[in-house]
């Protein structure tokens, strides 16, 4: 992809791969195996997904574009960090498409009927 960091752009990474409508990720390898799991995500603009929560820490950097949650509004450059007692549905910005960088730990819980319904499928 251009535009990314060279550290991003010389890590091994697997394929891009359909995660939810509007909703792809990109897993990249960091060395041996450990509880952080880090990806790209790219998500297309306007796009807009279930509120949920996260069991650990996760720190997403937005490469291109932009998202918000809440009141918070994230643009290139901007770090977001997640905890535990954070619950939050994400929005992307209509200006493009959003890339993030993003180190998690733990797993995506999503919230609400639908999401317990749809968590089966998830896999991040």
């Amino acid at each position: 992809m251009p535009g990314l960091p060279t550290f991003v752009r010389r890590l091994p990474a697997e394929t891009w791969a359909w995660v939810a409508p509007g909703l792809q990720v990109r897993r990249l390898s960091v060395g041996p195996a450990s509880a952080t799991r880090v990806f790209l995500l790219k998500s297309r603009a306007g796009a807009k997904f279930l509120r949920h929560r996260h069991t650990d820490f996760e720190m997403t950097c937005v490469l291109a574009g932009s998202f918000g949650h809440d009141r918070n509004r994230y643009a290139v450059g901007d770090l977001d960090i997640g905890t535990p007692d954070i619950e939050h549905a994400i929005e992307i910005g209509g200006e493009g498409p959003c890339v993030s960088i993003v180190a998690m730990q733990g797993e995506l819980k999503l919230t609400g009927l639908l999401g317990r319904l749809l968590q089966p499928l998830m896999r991040l």
